[in-house]
């Protein structure tokens, strides 16, 4: 169940009765009499950067319901984010996807399903709004009474100002499931467990987990040549280990075009990923997880924003420090399903403007 309509759901080879027949025998909590009670679960299935849009909302229903009497359902990318910020809080540990139903979901379910025998929760929290079948199948398996969760007839169609569609949809439906109104401020993303400070280095993260995300050479060098005019700190690019040879590869060109120290840092740990963004006086980004880390952390931050999915987790801001980087076109709400010869949100941003925005440091 894909809750907006800026979603279309992936393209498979069985066709939709047929999955959702499997979904059906596949579903449902395993056998078994409740042995370990909770309050609540709450159920946030999805990658790093969108549990970091939920972490208020997470930390305002574990105050209601207390912290230690409830469990987190969370993806393998988003658990080490989820160990820091809730401790206290017991975590299941899921696979993040499964698109394949005969390789990769029938498998996880012979694997993962047990893991939830004996579960018993007097409420479940559903913080993923797009559910795939993996994401739909996986919250059955949480036996309970009451589940609140939103879908197409309920998912929000406007949002505030410095705000986006998934941040008013957790407000919704944290509001709907603590049964009290919750302010802006409770739900605004921000760390409690990981300091931040402006230190002397500019943090460049360019790559995504969507290849078509990614921000363009020819937008990000000319950007950072025209920015070191006005600053000598070191310029860093970041990224995941499976993006060294193309991070080693810019720094490369950028070396060959500017003076100063010109670094890459291949984060193969959490903790590492998420000191270096604390500690870094500005933060050059796309709208992937680097983005939203740095605006929770209220960075002094520039992220450049595609026309994709423009408006449902960016863009957002804490504070005036974050800049938006876009550059609007007739394709915008594409669901990036990009038909242009390059990506034109992205490759028409001004490099000029980019570095302007950036603090000098």
């Amino acid at each position: 169940m894909f809750s907006s309509p800026l979603l279309r759901p992936p393209r498979t080879r069985l066709p939709a009765p047929l999955r959702e027949r499997i979904g059906q025998l596949l579903g449902g909590p395993p056998r078994g009499g409740p042995t370990r009670p909770f309050r609540a679960a709450i159920f946030q299935l999805d990658r790093l950067g969108d549990f970091v849009l939920t972490l208020s909302a997470v930390r305002t229903m574990l105050a209601t319901w207390g912290a230690d009497s409830c469990l987190l359902v969370v993806s393998r990318s988003a658990a080490p984010l989820a160990a820091l910020e809730f401790p206290h809080t017991p975590r299941l540990v899921l696979t993040d996807s499964a698109p394949g139903v005969l390789h990769d979901l029938l498998p996880l379910w012979r694997r993962e399903r047990p893991l939830f025998r004996g579960l018993a929760c007097e409420r479940v929290v559903c913080l993923s709004h797009h559910r795939d079948l993996y994401k739909q199948v996986a919250l059955s398996w949480l036996r309970t009474p009451q589940i609140h969760q939103l879908d197409r007839s309920t998912y929000p169609t406007a949002h505030a100002a410095d705000s986006c569609l998934e941040l008013t949809a957790h407000h919704q439906l944290t509001q709907a499931a603590l049964g009290r109104p919750v302010s802006a401020d409770e739900i605004t993303p921000h760390f409690t467990q990981l300091s931040s400070h402006d230190g002397p280095e500019l943090v460049v993260c360019p790559v995504s987990t969507d290849a078509l995300r990614r921000l363009p050479d020819s937008v990000l060098l000319p950007a950072l040549i025209r920015w070191r005019t006005r600053s000598i700190a070191p310029i860093t690019f970041s990224g995941p280990p499976s993006a060294e040879a193309e991070l080693n590869a810019l720094a490369a060109r950028l070396r060959a075009a500017v003076s100063g120290l010109v670094n890459i840092a291949v984060h193969d740990s959490f903790p590492a990923f998420a000191a270096r963004l604390a500690a870094a006086g500005a933060v050059l980004a796309t709208e992937s997880a680097p983005g939203h880390f740095a605006t929770a952390l209220d960075k002094r931050a520039v992220v450049a924003v595609g026309g994709g999915l423009f408006g449902l987790c960016s863009p957002w801001r804490r504070s005036t420090r974050q800049v938006i980087a876009q550059h609007r076109t007739a394709c915008y709400s594409c669901g990036w399903h990009c038909t242009q010869p390059t990506v034109a949100c992205l490759t028409g941003l001004d490099p000029l403007a980019l570095a302007a925005a950036l603090p000098p440091l």
